[in-house]
């Protein structure tokens, strides 16, 4: 096959020289495939092998696409990706499950402990007492002193100044009510009194305090059984008695067992006297006192 240098623009056999230029020692390709093609035809188709080169004809593509393979591919790509979404969803919703439960968890366990603290503080104070800032209020069962047991006495005593006369008081503030009471007409009375010049009226009231292990009545009791008197020289021993101008009646006469009552009695002493005594006949015992004067 001939063909021309495309150097020297020589002409020579392509096939006897191997493509080389004679002249100017060039190596000159084909121009294109057909021509290559057409250098193996001349070359080999001869003889008793005319068709020996035909294996290099465009190879044939045997394997038929089924038309449904692209889609049945895609299917299974979209059906891949579907339940990868699925597991991950899933595994989405397993961890904010953990989470939920753990916060659950967390808030059963706090509330628990706030309870236990509440119902701890509250048990302590049923046991122990109140506690009201810096102060304890204890609860404790009453401890009686062995000079009390079994017996009915005076727990204290305190006064009220009703003045040197009794018209201008106001009987209300003082009586019937649930310890004593007065009629009307003892009132009225009351209210026409004048003490003897330097003499004040006061009125006394007296706190029963019943440890007995019974109900002990105080009805038996009248202004002769309850005396006052001063101890000026601090001695000891009475110095100058004071007689009960009147005993108010007892609304409740009946004192129950480890129960308190009162007494008021209407007294006239000297108005500079701060300390005065007393005493009360209660079962059988004389019970003494002591209670302060002031006038407000």
């Amino acid at each position: 096959m001939l063909i021309q240098c495309g150097k020297c623009g020589k002409v020579y056999d392509y096939d006897k020289y191997s493509g080389i230029c004679p002249k100017c020692a060039r190596y000159n390709r084909l121009d294109s495939r057909e021509d290559m093609e057409q250098n193996m035809h001349d070359r080999y188709d001869t003889g008793s092998h005319p068709h020996q080169h035909d294996w290099y004809q465009e190879p044939k593509n045997t394997y038929k696409h089924s038309p449904k393979s692209y889609a049945h591919e895609e299917e299974k790509r979209e059906t891949g990706w579907k339940s990868a979404d699925r597991s991950d969803n899933s595994k989405i919703r397993e961890h904010m499950g953990v989470k939920i439960f753990v916060i659950v968890i967390c808030m059963i366990v706090g509330i628990s402990a706030v309870a236990a603290v509440l119902f701890s503080h509250v048990q302590d104070i049923f046991n122990d007492g109140w506690e009201i800032g810096d102060q304890d209020y204890e609860q404790t069962e009453e401890v009686i002193d062995p000079e009390y047991q079994n017996r009915i006495y005076v727990d204290y005593a305190w006064a009220d100044y009703l003045g040197d006369e009794l018209s201008e008081v106001d009987w209300e503030e003082y009586v019937n009510d649930y310890f004593t009471e007065a009629t009307d007409g003892e009132l009225e009375q009351l209210s026409t009194l004048t003490a003897e010049p330097g003499y004040v009226y006061y009125l006394i009231s007296i706190n029963i305090k019943n440890n007995l292990p019974e109900t002990y009545n105080l009805s038996y009791l009248t202004a002769d059984l309850i005396s006052f008197w001063s101890d000026e020289d601090m001695d000891g021993n009475p110095d100058t008695y004071y007689p009960v101008e009147k005993l108010f009646t007892i609304s409740q006469p009946e004192t129950e067992s480890m129960d308190n009552n009162y007494i008021d009695v209407l007294v006239a002493v000297p108005e500079e006297l701060e300390d005065l005594y007393g005493a009360c006949a209660l079962n059988d015992n004389t019970e003494e006192f002591d209670c302060y004067l002031y006038q407000d």
